[in-house]
C-alpha cells in the first residue's frame, strides 16, 4: 500500500528535532518497516531535496520552483478568497492562509505521482488546510492524526478550527486517530455519535534504543533531565523554581540537565542564577535525537512542569529505559503514563507541590524493570500495525473540494477569530 504522509513540520534533512517532528519521523519509519507498505512524506519546509530516510520512507522534494510549476491558477483565486474571509485574523495570519493555499497544486501532484492509496495528515492545526484540499481534489482517502491536547473550554482560533475540521470531514468518510485516550475522547466529543467510531486511539511508539553511552555525558550525583523546547508551554521556569525549593541536602547531590531550544533569549539561565541553582544546572541547547535518548537513559529522573502534553514523549523515552518521571497530574499524558509505580504526579499546580513530588521521587526506590515493562505495549511493531489497519480501512471521502471550500470560508467568516494560528511545536 502506498501512503503519503502530509505533515506541517520541517523534517527536510531527515533529522527530526522538535517533539512533533520526532514522532512524525518515527511513525513514518515504522509503518514501512513492519507492514511492507511504501510511505512517502511531504513536509512544509520551504525547500528540501528528495531523500530516502533511514532506509524506510521517502521524503519528497520541495522547493519554490516545484510549487510554481505545479501551482494552479484557481488556487490564486482561492488564496485571495481565504485572505478576504479571514478578515478577523491579524494580517500576518491571513497572509499565511493565502500562501499555504498556493501549495495545493504541488501536494495534489505528489499524491498522484506516488499513487498514494491514502493521505495520512498529521495534526488538526490550520496548517493542514492545503493537505486536506489536495486530498479532496484527487479524491484520495484521508486519515487525520492528532498529537496535541486540546482544552474543551477554549474557543480560540486553533481549537475552533480543530472542531471544524472534525465536524466537516468525519461525516464524509474521513478517519482520525489520537495519540492519547484524552485526545481521542476530546475528538469524539466534537462530533455526532455516528462519527465517533471513526476515531481511533493509537499511542506513540517506543523510541529506538539509544546508542552506547559516552563517558563524557555522565554526571555524578542524582541526575534530573528536563527536555523540550524552552518556553511558556513546557514551563521549565516552574520546574527550576521547584528545584530551588528542595532541602539543601537534596540539592547538594543534584545534577540537572536542561535540553531544548531556548526561546526565552537567555531568561531561563538568568532565572537559574537568581535562584542560585546554576552551579548544578547545565543548559545543553538543542541536541541530536540519539544524544537526547542517551541523556534520558542516563538520567535518574525525568522532570516536567509542562502545561499541556498530548502523550508525553519525554516520559516515554525515560520509561523505555526504566527511568521514572515527575509531572503535574492535570496533563493529558497522565491518563496513560501516570502509573504511581512509574511516576510521582504533583497536585495542585504549585511550585511547592512540584518540589515535594521531586523530593518524593528522589527518596523512592524504583523498580526499573517494572517501569520498562509498563510501556512494552507501545512497541514499534504493535503501533505500526495499528496505524496500518486504520490506513487500510479509509475510504474515499464523499465531500467535494467545492463543498470544503464553501464550508471553510463560512467558518472563517462567522467565527470569532481573535486568536492566532499557533506555531507548530
Amino acid at each position: 500500500m502506498f501512503s503519503l504522509d502530509l505533515t506541517p513540520t520541517g523534517i527536510e534533512t531527515g533529522r527530526a528535532t522538535t517533539g512533533f517532528s520526532i514522532v512524525v519521523d518515527q511513525i513514518a519509519s515504522i509503518i514501512p518497516q513492519y507492514t511492507y507498505s511504501e510511505l512517502f512524506v511531504s513536509c512544509s519546509a520551504l525547500q528540501n531535496r528528495q531523500i530516502q530516510v533511514a532506509g524506510q520512507y521517502t521524503l519528497l522534494a520541495r522547493n519554490p520552483w516545484l510549487i510554481l510549476r505545479h501551482g494552479k491558477l484557481k488556487d490564486i483565486g482561492k488564496a485571495l478568497a481565504l485572505f478576504s474571509a479571514a478578515r478577523k485574523l491579524p494580517l500576518k495570519q491571513r497572509l499565511l492562509l493565502a500562501k499555504r493555499q498556493l501549495n495545493v497544486g504541488l501536494y495534489a501532484y505528489q499524491i498522484r505521482k506516488t499513487k498514494a492509496r491514502v493521505a495520512f495528515i498529521q495534526s488538526y492545526l490550520p496548517h493542514v488546510i492545503p493537505f486536506v484540499e489536495a486530498a479532496l481534489r484527487t479524491n484520495t482517502p484521508i486519515v487525520l492524526t492528532c498529537h496535541a491536547a486540546y482544552d474543551n473550554t477554549k474557543h480560540d482560533f486553533t481549537t475552533d478550527f480543530a472542531r471544524f475540521l472534525l465536524q466537516t470531514l468525519l461525516p464524509h468518510g474521513v478517519l482520525a486517530t489520537g495519540v492519547s485516550s484524552g485526545i481521542t475522547a476530546w475528538s469524539r466529543a466534537q462530533v455526532e455519535s455516528q462519527c465517533r467510531e471513526s476515531i481511533f486511539h493509537i499511542a506513540n511508539p517506543l523510541p529506538p534504543t539509544p546508542k552506547a553511552q559516552k563517558k563524557e555525558c555522565r554526571k555524578q550525583g542524582y541526575r534530573i533531565l528536563i527536555s523540550g523546547n524552552i518556553g511558556e508551554r513546557k514551563n521549565q521556569t516552574q520546574a527550576l523554581r521547584a528545584i530551588a525549593l528542595l532541602p539543601p541536602e537534596k540539592k547538594a547531590n543534584l545534577s540537572v540537565l536542561i535540553i531544548g531550544n531556548d526561546t526565552t533569549q537567555g531568561a531561563i539561565k538568568e532565572l537559574a542564577e537568581k535562584l542560585e541553582i546554576d552551579s548544578f544546572c547545565r543548559f545543553a541547547g538543542q541536541v541530536p535525537r540519539d544524544e537526547a535518548l542517551q541523556y534520558a537513559a542516563e538520567a535518574d529522573l525525568i522532570l516536567s512542569a509542562t502545561i499541556s502534553e498530548g502523550f508525553g514523549l519525554p516520559f516515554l523515552e525515560g520509561y523505555a529505559q526504566g527511568v521514572p518521571a515527575v509531572f503535574f497530574s492535570d496533563i493529558d499524558a497522565a491518563k496513560e503514563l501516570g502509573d504511581p509505580r512509574c511516576a510521582v504526579m504533583a497536585e495542585p499546580r504549585t511550585d511547592q507541590a512540584l518540589s515535594e513530588a521531586i523530593a518524593k521521587a528522589i527518596d523512592t526506590q524504583w523498580d526499573k524493570q517494572y517501569i520498562i515493562n509498563s510501556v512494552q505495549s507501545y512497541n514499534a511493531e504493535n503501533i505500526a500495525r495499528q496505524y496500518h489497519a486504520v490506513l487500510k480501512k479509509a475510504g474515499k471521502p464523499t465531500l467535494t473540494e467545492k463543498a470544503w471550500d464553501k464550508s471553510l470560508r463560512r467558518f472563517l467568516k462567522k467565527s470569532n477569530l481573535a486568536g492566532k494560528l499557533a506555531p507548530q511545536r
